[in-house]
């Protein structure tokens, strides 16, 4: 009898910290055989497309890990994809020792789908990974429930930043912004061959259409984005490193994250609220193609 607590997962040479949640699914499909009655002849077990999704405050690992593919990808082959559980102690905290549950595989690809920031707390990011098979008929992942982990780390964690809109060569700087949203776009899709049970190929599903999704208390921000539409020339998306027993590491220090649109197309919704609220606009933003730069500074 035991209980476990999700733990640092290992994508390929991305160690990722600070996951806050994990899931593992098989998507299987259940293949059915029916007497000339209709009736249930025999059960029979289809394809399965094995996954595992997180969602992590280690925003700037997966950052510096995926910013240089086009598109966002970490590509595992003959490596590792560890999805493991720390096992509780009774009496105490954790078990110690080769005690821990874990799946595994070593061929699949990760693709970061969501960035997100609300308000004041830390930044997360949203990974999706799809295992393959190595000839359609062995399972891609393994189970162990005698696993040892390796020491846990805290990496460094992000907040909201500045965002910078420009339309019309005039850069707006959003003075009260709630939250942001960065949508990569990018989705994978399994290849099936000869009827096996497990995908030999995982590839990139185009298009991958990436949206950034910025909600304000400023109404009136981009005229005519509610009705119409807004050609934006530009959008710098910034996320600010936080400074250990301190507030925020300095805009000069090129130490912060940011998200970019160079070309993109913009409309807004706005959401109201009673006498003890406050109204919120989203303006989303879709963009021809995001960029992802590590380790800059807040101009």
């Amino acid at each position: 009898m035991s209980r476990s607590a999700i733990y640092d997962a290992v994508l390929g040479a991305l160690t990722l910290r600070q996951c806050r949640a994990a899931n593992v699914t098989s998507n299987g499909r259940v293949i059915q055989s029916l007497r000339s009655d209709g009736q249930l002849g025999n059960l029979y077990g289809g394809p399965k497309d094995v996954r595992a999704s997180w969602e992590s405050e280690d925003v700037g690992g997966v950052a510096v890990a995926v910013a240089a593919a086009d598109p966002f990808k970490i590509a595992v082959s003959a490596g590792t994809i560890s999805i493991p559980w720390q096992k509780r102690a009774d009496l105490g905290t954790f078990a110690t020792g080769s005690n821990h549950y874990a799946v595994t595989g070593a061929n699949g690809l990760i693709v970061p789908t969501e960035f997100r920031c609300e308000g004041d707390g830390n930044a997360t990011v949203a990974l999706e990974a799809a295992f393959k098979s190595t000839n359609g008929v062995a399972v891609p992942v393994s189970e162990s429930a005698t696993a040892a982990l390796a020491s846990s780390q805290v990496n460094a964690v992000y907040a909201l930043g500045p965002i910078v809109i420009t339309v019309g060569g005039v850069p707006y700087t959003f003075s009260d912004v709630a939250g942001l949203t960065v949508r990569t776009g990018v989705t994978m899709r399994p290849l099936f061959h000869a009827g096996q049970t497990y995908a030999r190929q995982i590839v990139i599903q185009p298009p991958w259409v990436p949206v950034m999704e910025i909600r304000c208390y400023e109404l009136g921000a981009l005229l005519g984005s509610v009705g119409g539409w807004a050609a934006v020339d530009a959008v710098e998306a910034f996320l600010r490193k936080r400074d250990p027993l301190g507030t925020f590491v300095a805009d000069n220090v090129a130490e912060h994250l940011k998200f970019s649109f160079a070309d993109a197309i913009g409309d807004a919704s706005i959401a109201g609220q009673g006498g003890d609220g406050d109204a919120m606009v989203t303006h989303a933003v879709t963009g021809l193609d995001l960029t992802i730069a590590a380790n800059v500074a807040i101009a």
